[in-house]
């Protein structure tokens, strides 16, 4: 039995609840999701690389960065802070075993974690420490000035 074919038009415009709203995606989530795809592009070219996981929490007067970095060395993480992008870049590196590996489950190799901040910090004021495969970072605010207005006599 032959079925008549459906254009690709007719296909992609098909859904099954037509009047439903939650299959609508507002634009924020657009933009959102469009992000994620070109970040995972981008890494997708970047073989070897990976996002450590981790929390930026932000408070009255300083944001909070946790980053799980199990295994890895003060000395292979490095934190630079430019303008309002805070870069925390690094290696973890597979343990020397004396035996055969047969799993390797791991994430090893270089990291990135890259974000903006909505408000600019206090570079110089930035404190980090790395203890229990934690990384810890605190980055002040800084605190913006007032405008005063001076009447001229």
């Amino acid at each position: 039995m032959n079925t008549p074919r459906r254009r690709n038009e007719e296909l992609a415009a098909w859904t099954p609840w037509p009047d439903a709203p939650f299959f609508e995606t507002p634009p924020l989530l657009d933009r959102r999701l469009g992000q994620l795809l070109s970040t995972l592009r981008t890494a997708a070219n970047r073989p070897g690389e990976f996002v450590p996981d981790g929390d930026l929490v932000e408070t009255a007067d300083h944001y909070v960065l946790d980053l799980d970095l199990p295994g890895v060395a003060k000395s292979d993480v490095t934190i630079s802070v430019v303008g309002r992008r805070l870069i925390v870049r690094g290696t973890r590196n597979r343990p020397g075993y004396t035996g055969t590996l047969r799993y390797g489950g791991r994430l090893v190799g270089s990291f990135v974690f890259e974000v903006s901040l909505p408000d600019p910090v206090d570079d110089a004021a930035v404190t980090a420490k790395l203890s229990d495969g934690v990384l810890h970072i605190e980055l002040p605010k800084v605190h913006q000035t007032h405008r005063t207005t001076i009447t001229v006599d």
